[in-house]
């Protein structure tokens, strides 16, 4: 092997930061013997990279542990920051589904098939902060916060680090990414308390460390299309979280039964408010996930107009009787 980093030593140093609870105390080896057979690659090449990464001192055998565990030293927790900061480049993004007049969301991508679970939850350590940039921002500096806006930043946090449902991040390295966007810890507490309600994050405690964990519905929300501008800008400043009491699927349903009559007609964010029962942040919760599901499209203007998809009209079509019930609730 060459004095220059291949991608598979690159690869066991990503592994070594995803995986270890605390940086001083690394992952078990079987742990990188796991997610190398995972991946298909030869066992003979982990043990040329693995011979690599200590004649460079880039890893060591942590003291003291059973079974034999592997850690960063300083030098090789400086070439996984070098290899983030490599990446601080990042290709072109997709433009965003178009929300113009006559136009329809492309439906959600299928997410990956997952990989096996590891043997021990995916976990990021408070002193091995990734120091790259969330990708897109929701919320800025000096504005009072929404709560959309607050959901999708924490939960871009997540996709960013392209985590898997069940994976977990401890509690101080979500502040710290926090306030690297310059947002106030506050704000961090309620969008956790939003996430938390809508049964996106887990709350667990590994080693008497907070830590909050993936749900299959945080990853999926993170992982469909992004919530189009113009919801975000219906959004109010939060002023107290609401307790609406449904899991995104009573929201669709709900936001479904508020499109009675004609399936191609129009309707105003305002006529739609009207006749939902609960609080806005609940109405533009349900309206984004009608969105990511291909259910609705937008049409940009003043003021903006909603109306069905075709296949947000057959699923109405489908489900009639019990949306009727559910505009009631």
């Amino acid at each position: 092997m060459t004095d220059r980093p291949s991608e598979d030593v690159e690869d066991i140093l990503l592994w070594l930061n995803a995986h270890s609870v605390r940086v001083s105390d690394g992952v078990p080896a079987s742990l990188l013997q796991q997610k190398w057979l995972s991946s298909g690659r030869d066992p003979a090449r982990l043990r040329d990279s693995l011979a690599w990464l200590f004649q460079h001192q880039q890893i060591a055998l942590t003291p003291d542990l059973e079974p034999p565990h592997v850690r960063f030293t300083s030098a090789g927790y400086s070439q996984l920051l070098s290899q983030f900061d490599a990446a601080r480049t990042p290709p072109p993004a997709p433009a965003e589904p178009s929300v113009t007049a006559g136009t329809t969301p492309l439906p959600p991508q299928p997410a990956p098939t997952p990989e096996a679970a590891p043997a021990i939850p995916a976990t990021l350590e408070s002193t091995s902060i990734i120091e790259l940039p969330t990708s897109h921002r929701f919320l800025h500096h000096g504005e009072p916060p929404t709560e959309i806006g607050l959901r999708n930043q924490l939960l871009d946090i997540y996709r960013d680090l392209k985590l898997k449902p069940g994976s977990q991040i401890i509690a101080m390295t979500l502040s710290r990414y926090w306030q690297e966007m310059g947002l106030r810890a506050g704000d961090l507490r309620t969008a956790i308390d939003i996430l938390a309600r809508d049964g996106y994050l887990l709350f667990s405690s590994l080693r008497f460390e907070p830590h909050w964990r993936l749900t299959e519905a945080g990853h999926a929300y993170a992982h469909a299309p992004l919530t189009p501008t113009p919801l975000l800008e219906l959004a109010t400043p939060l002023i107290e979280l609401e307790d609406h009491g449904l899991d995104d699927e009573a929201l669709r349903q709900a936001g479904l039964a508020l499109f009675r009559g004609a399936a191609a007609e129009w309707r105003s964010f305002a006529g739609l408010e009207a006749a939902w029962r609960r609080g806005r942040d609940s109405l533009l919760h349900s309206l984004d996930l009608l969105w990511k599901a291909g259910l609705i499209e937008l049409r940009v203007g003043e003021p903006l107009a909603i109306r069905l998809t075709e296949q947000g009209a057959a699923l109405r079509e489908k489900t009639g009787g019990g949306l009727r019930r559910l505009i009631g609730l």
